[in-house]
């Protein structure tokens, strides 16, 4: 392996060792025995304590082909290897599908096609032509009779509106993306004829002159024309549905598709992450295992360096404290 730097070297030495540990110790001793000089028998000590700690650390050097678990190691970690590469281009893949998709769905969207919708102005024209058609036929022929003409014509509008208004939303409002009609569709078309039909008789049967008849006739005609011209236009809003349906519908497709290959790509990126920290922790194992073999004296150096910096502290403490004066030291 390549040899770390003396820098990081020194920085996993001291992750190897109980530093803390190793401080405090030497700062204990020195405070429990309230010495106010250094001692070299106590110093002697501490080093010999420090020196067992560090040679606690010690690790045979990593071998894969003369030691079983290292060899084991090594194998995964040649299996990390392979899955990394595999991840890599499984990868590469799910962004290549990605980017397709991705371009077939900004191609589908340059040609965007809004949700067809009929103008309000539509049904509530055909709203006021039927609704006053059928207004002036129900207060001639059937409120006729009643005094008050508010109510006449309040009765007659009211009932002639809600009819106007069912005719015109069942023929405009409701639209099916398959582009035929619908039952209500169907049954606003029937049902519009038949009151065209029905309020014809009502004006005939009243009917006693030719000019009668023939306002009769017009106005029949109105409403019929009317009702048709709601289902025509009914017709060329369910194919412009049909075509947003299609459209939306693939839209929703390939949004879905899209999104399938960003996720498969997380995923991959994910195991690639996992991998990496894998083989990153597998490397300064070595590491390790490295600094624990070759670096046995520098181990003991800066284990008693830590343990006598621990002890020094406690004395200077002590002698400050006999003299009255408050020392600190880092």
């Amino acid at each position: 392996m390549t040899v770390p730097d003396p820098n990081r070297v020194q920085v996993l030495i001291d992750s190897i060792l109980p530093m803390d540990e190793l401080v405090e110790r030497g700062y204990t001793l020195a405070k429990l025995s309230g010495t106010i000089k250094r001692l070299s028998d106590d110093e002697q000590s501490l080093e010999e304590y420090a020196v067992a700690i560090a040679g606690d650390t010690h690790a045979d050097a990593y071998d894969a082909a003369a030691n079983h678990q290292d060899k084991l190691r090594e194998e995964e970690y040649q299996s990390l290897v392979q899955r990394r590469d595999d991840a890599y281009i499984a990868k590469g893949y799910a962004d290549e599908v990605g980017s397709k998709r991705e371009d077939q769905l900004a191609e589908l969207e340059s040609e965007s096609k809004n949700k067809p919708n009929s103008t309000v102005w539509v049904p509530i024209t055909a709203t006021l032509v039927l609704g006053a058609s059928i207004a002036t036929t129900l207060h001639d022929r059937i409120f006729f009779n009643v005094t008050d003409q508010l109510i006449a014509w309040s009765a007659s509008g009211a009932i002639a509106v809600v009819v106007g208004v069912f005719v015109s939303w069942s023929l405009l409002g409701s639209v099916a993306t398959s582009g035929q009609r619908t039952a209500l569709n169907k049954g606003g078309l029937v049902a519009g004829i038949l009151l065209s039909i029905g309020t014809a008789v009502l004006r005939v049967a009243e009917a006693h002159e030719f000019a009668e008849n023939v306002f009769a006739g017009a106005l029949t005609l109105i409403e019929i024309s009317t009702v048709l011209a709601l289902d025509w236009l009914g017709s060329g809003l369910r194919s412009d549905f049909q075509a947003w349906g299609k459209y939306f519908s693939e839209k929703v497709k390939r949004s879905a598709l899209l999104e399938t290959a960003k996720s498969d790509s997380r995923r991959r990126q994910q195991q690639i992450d996992e991998i990496a920290a894998a083989m990153l922790a597998h490397r300064q194992y070595i590491e390790l295992r490295w600094i624990k073999h070759h670096k046995v004296k520098d181990i003991e150096i800066a284990a008693v360096k830590a343990i006598l910096s621990g002890y020094h502290k406690g004395v200077a403490e002590n002698r400050g404290r006999q003299l009255g004066v408050l020392v600190k030291i880092a």
